[in-house]
């Protein structure tokens, strides 16, 4: 037997006795952990409702949400305790929750049992949960922490929707932007950011999602929305006994096609600063209802181009793009006008390099040597999304001339 042999032998029976081992130590170790787990869920309940005396276990919906674990009532019916589990996608050990919450729907503790997350959203992030109701208005995702900060908040309104369903506990109500960012996240999904939620600023009544694709104004409990032109999507009730008033229809119709007319003139400029001729027509497709917030037409040196403005989600938040096109769909121009993307990621779209590499690009037929970005996942998916939307939205241009 030659020494390569007795190498490749004397390797293998290494790598076994390294794997039995370490079965051997799970094998001991994983119930006592288990153990210890289970034994800071249940310390957990009295520091999680303080003042409680003794906890009798509710049986869940069988609807109820995979995160929630277990519901537990006070004896002297204070409130309920609701432990649950969730991961984000920097752990793969659950994050446990244990959360108390009073008869009249208010959060009196939350206490975190496992944590075992890379990225750490801090100490005090569970105390800005205390002292809420389900409407959970006032906690906000930690920067930099989004995942895992969201994973948290969505697991707590687990706990509501759980509880709801078989205990008589008071729910809260939501605030105008929370209410409008439900119903535009809902009506115009290219809203959403990473996490799948909408996110909306509000100026003068009229709320506007962070990419600026959607529009919304609540009225007596229902969110009225429009699309990134103006052009009118529906609404939603919040309240069972409101109904939809034709005259705010009319209103945020009015004051989305404002919002909009400011922001193209913004554009504009941008566009007569790379064509100095240029005469610029704002555009208001219907049906387009997508990552593309802006569109417009314009001519330069007698030639006519499209120009388009999308704003998808990267890694950080939006990553805003401007192409500019051929009547024949090749590309002229392409900025990056503005993104939130980490040091990591964020100066690839910005690099002449790589935003040299689309004019003369067809749209929807642009290589993957100039989409994709090497190590930037989120942010490669996301200018992907844009390229294909912005192909969309000229083809429904052209077809509506």
């Amino acid at each position: 037997m030659n020494d390569s042999v007795k190498s490749v032998i004397a390797l293998v029976a290494i790598c076994l006795v390294v794997t039995l081992a370490l079965s051997a130590v799970n094998y001991v170790t994983a119930p006592i952990i288990a153990e210890n787990n289970a034994n800071a869920v249940q310390s957990s309940f009295g520091e999680a409702l303080p003042g409680a005396d003794g906890f009798e276990e509710v049986e869940p919906a069988a609807d109820a949400p995979e995160t929630v674990k277990g519901i537990y009532k006070e004896n002297n019916g204070i409130g309920y305790v609701v432990t649950l589990e969730t991961t984000s996608q920097y752990s793969e050990s659950p994050m446990g929750i244990t959360v108390g919450i009073g008869t009249d729907g208010i959060i009196k503790n939350i206490v975190l049992t496992n944590y075992a997350e890379t990225k750490d959203f801090g100490a005090d992030y569970p105390a800005t949960y205390v002292g809420q109701d389900s409407a959970l208005s006032g906690p906000e995702l930690v920067s930099g922490v989004t995942y895992s900060s969201t994973a948290f908040r969505n697991a707590v309104a687990d706990a509501y929707t759980a509880l709801f369903a078989v205990a008589d506990v008071a729910a809260g109500e939501m605030s105008d932007d929370q209410m409008a960012a439900e119903a535009i996240g809902e009506m115009l999904p290219a809203s959403l950011d990473n996490t799948g939620a909408c996110k909306v600023e509000e100026a003068d009544g009229l709320f506007v999602s962070t990419s600026r694709t959607g529009y919304a104004m609540v009225a007596d409990k229902v969110a009225y929305v429009t699309d990134a032109f103006g052009n009118y999507i529906g609404s939603k009730s919040f309240d069972e006994a409101a109904t939809e008033d034709a005259s705010a229809v009319e209103a945020v119709k009015a004051a989305a096609a404002d919002a909009y007319a400011k922001v193209s003139e913004k554009n504009s400029e941008r566009i007569v600063k790379m064509y100095e001729d240029a005469e610029v027509t704002t555009l208001v497709p219907a049906g387009v209802q997508s990552s593309v917030n802006g569109a417009y037409r314009f001519t330069s040196g007698g030639a006519t181009y499209y120009a388009m403005t999308t704003s998808t989600f990267g890694f950080g938040g939006p990553v805003n793009i401007m192409y500019v096109v051929d009547e024949n769909g090749t590309i002229a121009k392409f900025k990056v006008i503005s993104h939130n993307e980490t040091e990591y990621y964020g100066d690839v779209v910005s690099q002449s390099a790589y935003t040299g590499g689309y004019p003369g690009q067809n749209l929807g037929d642009i290589s993957d040597d100039v989409l994709v970005i090497s190590g930037c996942t989120f942010t490669t998916n996301a200018v992907k999304t844009a390229a294909d939307d912005v192909a969309a939205a000229f083809n429904a241009v052209k077809e509506a001339q």
